[in-house]
């Protein structure tokens, strides 16, 4: 496994570690404050070893051992992130992995890159989040705080998350559950009907907006939203193995 930094002129870095090997490549994008090193992130890489395929994980800006700190993440920023490491670090398909906000990164990619994606495996994807959050979890005090320049978190009040004005500000213009959703490659969503972050709901929602007549929604009985038991990571492979034969009919 090969890791590294990718430098940007900008002076912005973002770190690092794909492995070559057979496509279609496995590429997972983390969740919001989470990082390439997660249990699932571990998971994927030696599901690819073992399967004999390409691999590539990294920290999205604000995240990790990348460029930034919690207060610099965005959704605009984190899709730039994706889409320059595809097309700089990788060849041939490859299957998307996004966990919560990272499945919302994939299905953006997925739109923008549809030529270089083999599929999307969404777990407990969680497009237009900010939404949600924004109108339905934060008090009208908090919105003006956070729209008089606070930072609010990461902190057990906010779950661990960090929130700004500009995170809800610049994801307004990557929003995907009010309209459709252009991609039309096989999708695979995995949601657990436990999750209190990302219900499932969303999954169906998703479904409702792909364009693609490719669509499986898998409801995980008992599961939360971290999808890290070894059952549940071993779904996560069988639906990586769903969407390889796929590839190959």
């Amino acid at each position: 496994m090969t890791t590294g930094i990718y430098h940007r002129a900008d002076g912005t870095f973002l770190n690092y570690e794909k492995e070559e090997r057979n496509s279609p490549g496995l590429v997972y994008l983390h969740g919001l404050m989470s990082s390439k090193d997660s249990k699932k992130g571990v998971f994927l890489k030696e599901t690819a070893k073992r399967l004999g395929l390409s691999y590539l994980s990294f920290d999205f800006s604000g995240h990790g051992q990348s460029w930034g700190q919690p207060q610099d993440i965005q959704i605009g920023r984190c899709l730039r992130d994706a889409m320059e490491m595809i097309e700089q670090l990788t060849t041939g398909p490859q299957i998307l992995l996004g966990s919560s906000m990272g499945g919302w990164i994939a299905l953006l990619t997925a739109i923008r890159l549809s030529h270089r994606i083999a599929g999307v495996v969404g777990l407990a994807a969680g497009p237009d989040f900010t939404k949600w959050i924004w109108n339905d979890l934060l008090s009208e005090e908090y919105r003006d705080r956070l729209r008089n320049g606070e930072i609010l978190g990461p902190s057990e009040e906010t779950h661990g998350y960090c929130f700004t004005y500009d995170l809800f500000k610049d994801s307004e213009a990557y929003f995907l559950l009010d309209k459709p959703t252009s991609y039309t490659g096989p999708v695979v969503l995995l949601n657990g009907d436990k999750d209190l972050f990302v219900p499932p709901k969303i999954a169906f929602q998703i479904k409702d907006q792909l364009v693609s007549s490719d669509v499986d929604v898998r409801i995980i009985k008992g599961a939360e939203h971290a999808l890290s038991t070894p059952s549940e990571l071993q779904k996560i492979e069988n639906a990586i193995m769903y969407l390889l034969k796929k590839k190959e009919k």
